[in-house]
């Protein structure tokens, strides 16, 4: 854009020839759709994965939050964004007596499990 169509345009003189808008409903690029949802996909299972682990220990977040471990509302934020487990809180927890075998460790990284 020249300055010459910027000053139109600020004075409303100038109309820009090509309107731009973004209809998301029209997006065609369905790649970045399915990572989206495998993202999703490993999310969930790392959610129940820690769940199942949690009720296997008879831990909950209040007996993780006494164990100085973290906090309820920081548990519940950690398994909302499964993602943003701390490898450190992992070990805390196995500390506290919730263990993951290999395969569950290596399923939460986004690997196959053997």
């Amino acid at each position: 854009m020249t300055l010459k169509q910027i000053r139109g345009l600020i004075a409303g003189e100038y109309v820009p020839q090509q309107k731009y808008s973004l209809n998301i409903g029209e997006v065609k690029d369905t790649a970045k759709i399915k990572s989206l949802d495998r993202m999703a996909e490993r999310k969930t299972a790392v959610r129940k994965l820690i769940q199942n682990r949690m009720n296997g220990a008879d831990m909950t977040p209040k007996k993780l939050e006494k164990l100085k471990i973290f906090s309820q509302s920081t548990y519940y934020s950690r398994l909302k964004n499964a993602g943003e487990m701390k490898l450190s809180e992992l070990w805390q927890m196995e500390q506290a007596g919730i263990k993951f075998s290999d395969a569950e460790l290596l399923t939460m990284f986004g690997r196959e499990g053997g």
